[in-house]
C-alpha cells in the first residue's frame, strides 16, 4: 500500500529502517489517498482492550453507513484478544441489529485444542470409517504418549496380518482378538463406534450443533467456519461427506472474504499481507506478542527473529487507506501472562503489567503521542 501522508510516511519508514536491509524501499506519498488518522492507545487491561475496541469499530461503522464492514481489518497476533473482540463485536451486532457480523481467521490453529480435533476425527471417520490418521488420532488422545506403545503393537499386527487398524480392532473388540496390553486402544475404539452410532443419523446443521457447540471457546473457530460452509448451500442437499470435503479445504487452503463484504475480518499480522482495509486496528501492541521471539535461542537467531517480527509489524501498519489504530494494554491476568510467557514488569495482585511493544517507539519523532483509551473514547464521543 502506498502512505496516506507525509507524517505516516516518515512514522512508517522510521520503523522498517531499523531492519538492515542492503536496498531499502521508503514508502512515498499518494496524495490522492489524502491524510490519515494515526492513533496509538493505552487501555487499562486486556479485558479493556477488547470492549473498548469493539466499541469503536462499532461506532467507526456507524459513522461511514456506506461502508461495507469489510472495511475494517483487526490484526492480532493472539487468538485470545481477536476472539475476544470478535465475540464482543457479534454481541454488539446482535443487541443492535447491525447488518455485520465480525469473523476471525485464525485457520492455522482451528484444531489446536483437543476437543475441536477429536471432533473433526469423529467426523472425518463418520464418512471415511478407514481413514487412518483420523483414527490414529482418536485412538491416541486423551494420553500424554499417544498411547504409542500399545498402537506400536497393533500396527505390528496389522503388517503381518495385511488386516487394516480398524479391521484388527473390530475383531478385538468383538473378543475374537487379543492383543497384549492394547485394551486402551480397544476401550477408545468402543467410544469411538458409540459417537459414531449417534452421529449416523444427523444431518448437516445436527452435526455441526453436535460436534462444535455454540458457547465454546474451544470449538469457536472451527464451528465459524462450518456455519459458513453450510449457510452457502441449502443444508437438506449437502451430504455429510461433502460437508466434510469443504471443510478440510477451509481448513487447509482459507480464502479471505475482500473489503466489500458485510464482516469485519479479524486475523493475525503474518495473514494479512495483500490486504488492505480503511480503518486497520492492530491489537495486542505489548512486548512478548509483538515483537514475540524466543529469548533462549542464539544471538543471531535472536536478531534475525526480531527483524521478521519488526517486518511483519511493518506489514501491519502499512495495510490501511485512511485511520490506524495501535492498541495495547497495561496488565492482564497474571496467570494468563504466564502461559504465554510474557515479559512482566512487575506482578500487581493477580495481575501482571506489561511493557508496550518495543516497536511504537521505532515509529519515529513525528508518530501521535498515547492516549489513555478512556480519554480517546471520551475525545471521539463513542
Amino acid at each position: 500500500m502506498q502512505a496516506l501522508s507525509a507524517t505516516r510516511r516518515r512514522d512508517r519508514n522510521a520503523l522498517i529502517n531499523h531492519n538492515q536491509r542492503l536496498d531499502p524501499k521508503p514508502l512515498n506519498v499518494h496524495p490522492p489517498n489524502g491524510v490519515g488518522q494515526v492513533y496509538i492507545v493505552r487501555q487499562y487491561s486486556v479485558g479493556d482492550e477488547i470492549q473498548t475496541l469493539a466499541a469503536y469499530i462499532d461506532w467507526y461503522i456507524q459513522q461511514h453507513p456506506a461502508m461495507p464492514a469489510g472495511e475494517v481489518l483487526v490484526l492480532a497476533n493472539r487468538r485470545m484478544i481477536g476472539n475476544g473482540i470478535r465475540n464482543r463485536l457479534n454481541q454488539i451486532a446482535q443487541q443492535n441489529a447491525r447488518p455485520w457480523v465480525a469473523q476471525s481467521f485464525y485457520f492455522e490453529d482451528e484444531l489446536e485444542t483437543d476437543l475441536a480435533a477429536q471432533s473433526f476425527a469423529l467426523l472425518t471417520l463418520l464418512v471415511d470409517a478407514e481413514d487412518r490418521p483420523a483414527l490414529r488420532y482418536w485412538l491416541g488422545a486423551g494420553a500424554n504418549d499417544c498411547r504409542s506403545r500399545p498402537y506400536a503393537r497393533l500396527r505390528a499386527r496389522c503388517e503381518k496380518t495385511g488386516q487394516s487398524p480398524r479391521a484388527t480392532l473390530m475383531v478385538m473388540a468383538a473378543g475374537n482378538l487379543t492383543i497384549p496390553y492394547c485394551q486402551p486402544l480397544v476401550d477408545r475404539f468402543d467410544l469411538l463406534n458409540q459417537g459414531l452410532a449417534t452421529l449416523m443419523v444427523m444431518d448437516v446443521p445436527q452435526l455441526i450443533e453436535e460436534l462444535f457447540p455454540a458457547g465454546n471457546e474451544d470449538v469457536a473457530t472451527i464451528r465459524q467456519i462450518a456455519l459458513t460452509i453450510a449457510g452457502n448451500v441449502i443444508p437438506n442437499v449437502m451430504t455429510p461427506t461433502e460437508f466434510v470435503d469443504e471443510l478440510r479445504t477451509a481448513i487447509t487452503q482459507p480464502q479471505f472474504p475482500g473489503p466489500q463484504g458485510p464482516a469485519v475480518r479479524i486475523m493475525s499480522l503474518h495473514k494479512s499481507k495483500g490486504l488492505t482495509a480503511r480503518l486497520v486496528i492492530i491489537a495486542g501492541c505489548i512486548s512478548g506478542v509483538i515483537p514475540s521471539i524466543e529469548h533462549d535461542a542464539t544471538p543471531n537467531e535472536l536478531h534475525r527473529q526480531e527483524q521478521e517480527q519488526r517486518r511483519l509489524f511493518y506489514v501491519g501498519v502499512t495495510r490501511s487507506t485512511e485511520t490506524l489504530v495501535l492498541n495495547s494494554a497495561i496488565r492482564m491476568p497474571f496467570q494468563a501472562a504466564l502461559m504465554m510467557r510474557m515479559p512482566i514488569v512487575q506482578r500487581v495482585g493477580q495481575y501482571a503489567i506489561l511493557q508496550a511493544s518495543p516497536f511504537l517507539a521505532e515509529l519515529g519523532p513525528t508518530a501521535p503521542l498515547p492516549i489513555d483509551g478512556n480519554a480517546w473514547r471520551q475525545d471521539l464521543g463513542f
